[in-house]
């Protein structure tokens, strides 16, 4: 075979390319390991190992590996570049085996958006970020969420859960809100109280909510407990607002009634939105795994 000196600055981009800067290196049993990693890694974020993945403990340890062997892998193969004076070319060592290479693995790599209607994603968990104060004091702005993209396809929602679903009128945007009405329900806020099935859900106020530091406006916050496990915390901006006082709601079979956290900063079921299909309830909250708040960082949802 023909001797020829690689080049690490070659091989650094090969890598990010599928890898193949195993192959132009010579090292092709590190290539079959490279693949062997992230189909293993691959196969995580798939299935999620039965529902494992979805806490944050687990997802930022899955990342924090995946993370490491990235860098590696980057900086393994052009070392070896760097220190090969003389290679001998290899069958493989073929720009058009290069590109075959890449182009194949790369598709092996695609996943189509699902065909569902509203989408469903293919994978076990999927990401998202908060971009507005609905959900406060919950979730805030910047907070990033982990979700179990599995868990309602075996689970019926319950009052009281954080769900992100597909808007009923333009499906392919993503809304989080919280479960406060079931089907049958009826649904009724009155002096800010929250009444379902003419009962009304207890509260009781927990503290004060500022936002950026701001300790001259703050904002009332009231724990409310839909049950004896489940309770949670909403925030009083403005008293006797419209969503304080409404008509009296009834939840349709198959469908559901959702407000946000923050009761007078919300467009939800009170409003426009209207009550939300079964099917477009997709993904559920497990967690933050990132906020402005590092403390925030690791909060268990639902």
């Amino acid at each position: 075979m023909i001797a020829k000196k690689r080049y690490w600055w070659v091989a650094f981009p090969l890598m990010i390319l599928n890898g193949v800067g195993y192959l132009y290196v010579g090292r092709i049993g590190r290539f079959i390991f490279f693949w062997a990693f992230y189909t293993l890694f691959y196969f995580i974020f798939t299935t999620g190992l039965s529902g494992w993945l979805v806490y944050v403990g687990s997802f930022v340890a899955f990342y924090f590996i995946l993370f490491c062997a990235t860098i590696f892998f980057l900086i393994d193969a052009p070392l070896i570049a760097k220190s090969s004076e003389n290679y001998s070319l290899q069958w493989y060592n073929k720009w058009w085996i290069y590109l075959i290479t890449i182009i194949g693995l790369g598709l092996i790599q695609f996943v189509p958006d699902s065909n569902t209607h509203p989408p469903q994603s293919p994978y076990a968990v999927r990401l998202f970020s908060i971009p507005a104060v609905s959900m406060s004091p919950t979730l805030l702005v910047g907070d990033r969420i982990i979700t179990d993209s599995r868990y309602y396809l075996k689970n019926e929602p319950k009052r009281g859960e954080i769900v992100v679903f597909a808007h009923p009128k333009r499906p392919q945007i993503f809304w989080v809100k919280r479960i406060v009405g079931l089907p049958g329900d009826k649904v009724q806020m009155i002096n800010g109280i929250l009444f379902i099935n003419n009962k009304a859900i207890p509260r009781k106020r927990s503290g004060e909510f500022s936002t950026n530091g701001d300790t001259a406006h703050q904002i009332p916050i009231f724990t409310e407990s839909v049950s004896e496990t489940n309770s949670y915390q909403t925030l009083d901006l403005v008293q006797n607002s419209s969503g304080d006082n409404t008509k009296l709601f009834k939840v349709p079979a198959g469908k559901y009634f959702v407000m946000g956290d923050n009761r007078d900063n919300s467009s939800d079921s009170r409003y426009g939105l209207g009550f939300i299909p079964r099917e477009n309830i997709i993904y559920k909250p497990t967690g933050i795994y990132w906020s402005r708040d590092w403390s925030r960082i690791g909060t268990s949802l639902n």
